[in-house]
Formats: structure tokens, C-alpha cells, sequence
């Protein structure tokens, strides 16, 4: 898995269409047809994440952002006693890829001179369903960008809210991805 992410994101480092975006106020990506397509996701100064795919040949517009504040999540006193970063990703409707887009969340664990301060093997990533946690570190891989960035890389057609963790948090919190899909709040449907 780890081999065929590394080689989906290499692939994916010469692209024809790339766009930086402000993490705060998304965009609506029009993504290019039948090519490759990298949207990076900033906050002032910072990468926070990007996403790659391979549009199809008709691709429609979508939605995309990223929120950061940990206040948002309903579990965060999960990660009391600990550096933890919250990264929500806002897709609507979907991102029409021909096949899995890959998500790098860059590495927010570094010091003044962009080198990692945690080992990023170290580092601990949950996918949080309401007020639950799945910890999903294996479905990550510690990865470099084409310009020596730490990042960790998975391959989703959905990306969902993901906090990073310098360590394991108490098994309270955690729930397997069936248990924690099963309690999630179902949102009434507006029409």
C-alpha cells in the first residue's frame, strides 16, 4: 500500500494544473479534464495539505477548505496534555477523479527550520466521527514532497476530519471505523 501511495504521489509531483488556495475561505476548484490537477491548501505561510487526482472527462466544479480549530471537535479534550492539530476537510459535492485522489497533510511538527521535531513515524493520525475517534496512522505513510516537505499521504475519494497527535490517546476515545460510523448523528436532509 505504501509503495503504491508513494508512487501515486510521485506520479502526481509533475502536474499541468496546480492551484494554491487560503485554507480558510476554500475555492471552488474547476479542475482541468482528462489531466492531472493539485490543489494546495495554505494558511498565511503554511502548507497545511493537497490533494491530487486525474480528472474525468467532464469533470463538474467542487468545493474545497480546510478548518483547522481544534475547538471544533467534539473530542478534543482527547488530546489534553499534548500538541494536536485538527485538519476538517470541506468537499461538496464530490472530487471528480477517474481514480483514488491522494491527500497529503503536511507536517505540522517542525521547528523554525522546517525540520520534523517528532519522528514522523511517531506521529499518530484519528479520523473523528462526532465525538469518537478511529486511529488511521496505517492508512497514512510518512512521505517527503517534491521539495523536501514532511508530509503524511493516503489515498481517499472522501477526505473527512483527521487530527494529528504526538502520542496515543486513551482508549476511551477510540472506536473501530464500523462502531464510530454506526454513531454518528444522521444530519436531517434539506430539499
Amino acid at each position: 500500500m505504501k509503495k503504491l501511495i508513494s508512487g501515486i504521489a510521485a506520479a502526481l509531483t509533475a502536474l499541468s494544473f496546480s492551484l494554491a488556495v487560503s485554507a480558510a475561505s476554500g475555492y471552488i476548484i474547476e479542475p482541468t479534464a482528462n489531466d492531472n490537477n493539485s490543489i494546495v491548501l495554505e494558511k498565511g505561510d503554511r502548507t497545511l495539505a493537497a490533494l491530487n487526482f486525474h480528472a474525468d472527462d467532464d469533470p463538474d466544479s467542487f468545493y474545497f477548505k480546510v478548518l483547522t480549530s481544534l475547538n471544533q471537535c467534539l473530542a478534543a479534550e482527547a488530546f489534553d496534555g499534548q500538541d494536536a492539530y485538527y485538519f476538517d476537510f470541506v468537499v461538496n459535492p464530490s472530487i471528480p477523479a477517474t481514480s483514488v485522489p491522494t491527500l497529503a497533510i503536511y507536517n505540522p511538527y517542525l521547528d523554525d527550520d522546517g525540520e520534523p521535531v517528532i519522528k514522523p513515524e511517531k506521529v499518530k493520525i484519528y479520523q473523528v466521527y462526532d465525538d469518537k475517534l478511529v486511529d488511521v496512522t496505517k492508512n497514512f505513510s510518512a512521505q517527503e514532497d517534491s521539495d523536501g516537505k514532511s508530509c503524511f499521504v493516503t489515498a481517499t475519494r472522501k477526505p473527512g476530519t483527521y487530527v494529528l497527535a504526538e502520542k496515543s490517546v486513551d482508549s476511551e476515545w477510540i472506536q473501530t471505523k464500523e462502531q464510530a460510523k454506526k454513531s454518528v448523528k444522521k444530519l436531517p436532509v434539506i430539499s
